[in-house]
C-alpha cells in the first residue's frame, strides 16, 4: 500500500510525492491517484494556469553516476570529447542511456533581411519549402547484389551553412535568388537550457543511467575502465574527467560489511561450539558452512539455466546466504549431537 506522502511548495507550484510499497501495481496506483486528484479539483482555485500533472518516477531512470568533463577547452571541443565518451559508455549492455548536460547543441541560423526579402517578392514559406525540399533523404529503390535485395537511399542533407546559403529560391515571377542574397546564414548553437560548472570552469556532465536489473558494481567498474582507457589513448592530457555521485560506492561499503559479518559470525560460531561440543564436533559443524556455500555456488548457474534467469552476486543473494547459513548451522548442530549421542550409546 501507500508508504509515505511528502509535499514541497515552491514559488508558483507545489510537488506532492506518494511513495508506494514494492508489491503495488504502478498502473493501478497511478489510476487511483488520478481519480483522487479529479475529485479534489473542485477544491482547487479556478484560476490555475494548468491542471495537476501526475507522473510516475522510475528509480532506474535516475543516474548511477555523473561524469564531469572539464579543461581549458571551449564548450564545442568539450562536446566532441563528451560525444566520444558517450558512445563508448552507451555500448555497454548494463547502461540504458547517457544524457549530456551543459553542452552546446549546434544549429544553423537563417537570419532573413525583411527589406531584401520583400524586394525579391519571396515569403517565409518560400524559404522554408526550399530548405525542406533540399534537406531530405529519399528512397532510391532497390538493387539486387550478391543474391540479396538491398534498399538504396539518396541523402541530400545539408552539412554546413555554406550549402544552405547557396540554395536557389524561385520567385513568383520566375527569377532565381540565392538565399545568401536575402539572408545571413551562419553556424550557431541552440539557446542553452542547462548549465554545468566544476570549480568555476566550463564543464559538460554525462548523466549515466543503468539498465534495470543489471549489476551496479559491474557497470561502475566498466565505466571506470573506459574512462582510464580513453584518457591514456584518445583524450588529450589537459582534459580532466571527475566522477561524482557514484552510487556503487555505498553499495561496495555495504557488501564489504556484509561479507565481514558472515566471516566473523562463522568464526564466532566455531569457537563457541568448541567449548560446548568439543573440537571434533565443532569442526564438523564448521565444515558444513563452506560445503553448503560450495554446493550453492554450483547449483546457482544450473538453476538459472533451468528457469531462464541469471543469478548474480548482489546484496539480496548475500543476505539470503547469511540467513541460510544460520539455518545450516542449526541443522548441523542437531545432526552432530544426535550422531554423537548414538556413538556414545554404542
Amino acid at each position: 500500500g501507500l508508504k509515505k506522502i511528502t509535499s514541497n511548495s515552491y514559488q508558483d507550484f507545489s510537488v506532492i510525492t506518494a511513495e508506494f510499497g514494492t508489491n503495488v501495481d504502478i498502473k493501478d496506483a497511478k489510476q487511483r491517484i488520478k481519480d483522487a486528484v479529479d475529485k479534489a479539483k473542485t477544491d482547487l482555485p479556478n484560476d490555475l494556469p494548468d491542471d495537476p500533472v501526475i507522473q510516475d518516477i522510475n528509480l532506474s531512470d535516475l543516474p548511477i553516476m555523473y561524469l564531469n568533463i572539464s579543461g581549458d577547452f571551449d564548450l564545442k571541443k568539450l562536446k566532441e570529447y563528451a560525444d566520444d565518451i558517450q558512445d563508448r559508455i552507451e555500448a555497454l549492455p548494463e547502461i540504458s542511456g547517457v544524457d549530456i548536460v551543459g553542452a552546446l547543441d549546434p544549429e544553423i541560423q537563417i537570419n532573413v533581411d525583411m527589406n531584401k526579402m520583400s524586394a525579391a517578392q519571396i515569403s517565409f514559406n518560400d524559404i522554408q519549402n526550399a530548405v525542406g525540399y533540399e534537406n531530405l533523404t529519399a528512397s532510391g529503390g532497390t538493387v539486387q547484389m550478391d543474391g540479396l535485395r538491398r534498399t538504396l537511399n539518396v541523402k541530400k542533407e545539408f552539412k554546413n551553412a555554406e550549402e544552405i546559403a547557396n540554395l536557389i529560391i524561385k520567385t513568383p515571377v520566375g527569377a532565381s535568388v540565392y538565399l545568401r542574397d536575402i539572408a545571413e546564414v551562419k553556424d550557431s548553437f541552440k539557446e542553452q537550457t542547462s548549465y554545468a560548472r566544476l570549480y568555476g570552469k566550463n564543464v559538460i556532465t554525462l548523466n549515466i543511467k543503468k539498465r534495470s536489473g543489471e549489476n551496479l558494481i559491474e557497470a561502475s567498474d566498466k565505466i571506470n575502465e573506459i574512462v582510464k582507457d580513453m584518457q591514456s589513448t584518445v583524450l588529450p592530457r589537459g582534459l580532466e574527467i571527475k566522477i561524482t555521485g557514484d552510487q556503487s560506492d555505498q553499495t561496495r561499503v555495504t557488501l564489504h560489511d556484509l561479507i565481514n559479518t558472515i566471516i566473523i559470525g562463522f568464526v564466532l560460531v566455531t569457537i563457541i561450539l568448541m567449548f560446548f561440543m568439543g573440537v571434533t564436533n565443532a569442526i564438523f559443524v564448521a565444515l558444513s558452512v563452506p560445503l553448503s556455500m560450495f554446493i550453492a555456488f554450483l547449483a546457482m548457474p544450473l538453476l538459472g539455466g533451468m528457469f531462464g534467469f541469471t543469478f548474480s552476486m548482489n546484496m539480496i543473494v548475500l543476505f539470503s546466504f547469511l540467513l541460510g547459513l544460520g539455518i545450516v548451522v542449526d541443522d548441523a548442530i542437531v545432526v552432530i549431537e544426535n550422531t554423537h549421542r548414538i556413538f556414545d550409546n554404542g
